[in-house]
């Protein structure tokens, strides 16, 4: 397979798009987390339940992907990884829980009509012990903001782009 580089305005401005798009069509709201337990482990994930979460700041604690066709993308995670899928009603909302031996490993939601033009991409979100002083950080070590704190039910996030423009997620959970 041959590289071909794209240009960096084709592939920065459509996550940006993205990232405002999704979370305003869904009112800041999360649905991965909203039905996820608020009591979370200190414990290394070798050692978890199926259902815990590992809470060290610094890993990546949650991985989302974005797509257009749930089915299609599922039969093809399912089959290259062996997932389990296992869809959640978030009211008015399907969330699909992908696990691995019975252990949630990440999750999947349609994208709204109205991200018709943003692109289909995972999310990865990073544990963080303080979220404001992590965004605060970041901006200073050159990121930007696309998506400020915010808070649901099982903690609180922000979505920033480094100077490269690669985004990712800070996660924060709730105490």
């Amino acid at each position: 397979m041959a590289f071909h580089p794209v240009p960096y305005t084709c592939i920065i401005r459509p996550a940006r798009q993205l990232v405002h798009q999704f979370y305003s069509c869904n009112n800041g709201n999360d649905p991965i987390n909203s039905k996820v337990s608020k009591d979370q482990p200190d414990t290394p994930m070798s050692e978890q339940t199926s259902n815990e979460m590992d809470t060290t700041p610094g890993i990546f604690s949650w991985n989302e992907l974005m797509t257009r066709d749930a089915e299609a993308s599922a039969e093809f995670y399912t089959a290259l990884f062996g997932w389990t899928r296992e869809d959640l009603d978030m009211g008015g909302l399907t969330y699909s829980m992908f696990k691995a031996g019975g252990r949630p490993v990440g999750g999947m939601i349609v994208l709204p009509p109205e991200a018709e033009s943003m692109p289909v991409m995972w999310m990865g979100y990073v544990t963080v012990e303080n979220l404001e002083a992590s965004v605060e950080k970041a901006v200073k070590l050159g990121a930007e903001v696309l998506k400020g704190i915010t808070a649901i039910p099982m903690g609180r996030f922000a979505i920033v782009a480094d100077p490269q423009g690669a985004v990712i997620g800070l996660w924060q959970f709730a105490t």
